[in-house]
């Protein structure tokens, strides 16, 4: 199965989290035509609007927690919408606690 995330702004990433008791599974990225090991305690954030991706199942003891940014949720929850992820502000952050 593969899926992208059209709802979503490019600027935002969502959030993939693996769970369960599994071996040999994947994470497909089709739009950059890699496979990533996709272990269970795997996290990875990208751009699910501009990367179409998808996971074949290996195991029963599978399950995958996904953290999507959409305005519809937004509106939902009354809170405004957040300034788009940068990687220099997520290094700011880091070097905060590193200091």
């Amino acid at each position: 199965m593969t899926i992208q995330d059209p709802q979503s702004w490019s600027d935002w990433y969502d959030l993939l989290a693996a769970v369960g008791k599994y071996d040999n599974c994947f994470l497909h990225i089709l739009t950059l035509g890699v496979q990533l090991e996709y272990r269970p305690r795997t996290v990875i954030a990208f751009s699910g609007r501009l990367l179409r991706h998808g996971v074949i199942e290996e195991g029963d003891d599978q399950c995958c927690l996904a953290y999507y940014m959409q305005d519809n949720i937004h509106n939902w929850l009354g809170v405004p919408r957040p300034d788009p992820m940068r990687f220099h502000k997520v290094w700011d952050e880091l070097a905060k606690i590193w200091v």
